[in-house]
């Protein structure tokens, strides 16, 4: 009975979208040669930072699979036990490239300029706050993901040059 009580509490046949069609990826760092991921639940609206530990829901990542493009870069990630592949949305990734026409280039542009800009111990720093901001907190809207990361940045590089 213990074996068919996953299947009966959480059964795959009852569920109403693939998590593929839900789940998108957002975000790819790998840290001291260890994958970390965020991606973003359009069904809770939720976003989520996963690293090879499972954290409180069971999720985390298998494997990455890196390409020259980063936003055409892909994601293994568990489910509960379910594998599931994660890539991003289209309109993600027109967001999130340099065109003149997104919006948040710019914004997006500095993050990713400043983050290349420090020693690898700064941002694993920066990483590990925001993800326990974004774990307190919950889901929040992009500009305020947006605003808290910039401030974390801006903590971490004033405490680099004391």
């Amino acid at each position: 009975m213990k074996l068919a009580e996953r299947m009966l509490t959480d059964s795959p046949f009852l569920r109403r979208v693939s998590p593929q069609e839900t789940i998108f990826l957002t975000g790819v760092a790998i840290i001291h040669g260890a994958p970390f991921v965020t991606v973003y639940d359009s069904s809770t609206r939720s976003n989520h930072t996963l690293s090879l530990s499972q954290d409180a829901r069971g999720w985390s990542v298998v494997s990455v699979k890196a390409n020259s493009n980063p936003l055409r870069a892909t994601a293994i990630i568990s489910i509960n036990g379910e594998n599931v592949n994660v890539r991003y949305a289209a309109n993600q990734a027109r967001d999130l490239s340099d065109s003149p026409k997104s919006r948040d280039a710019g914004a997006e542009s500095e993050i990713r300029r400043r983050l290349d800009a420090l020693p690898e111990a700064q941002r694993i720093q920066v990483f590990k706050e925001l993800r326990a901001r974004r774990t307190q907190q919950g889901s929040t809207s992009d500009l305020e993901r947006r605003r808290q990361t910039l401030e974390v940045l801006s903590k971490v590089e004033q405490a680099m040059t004391k």
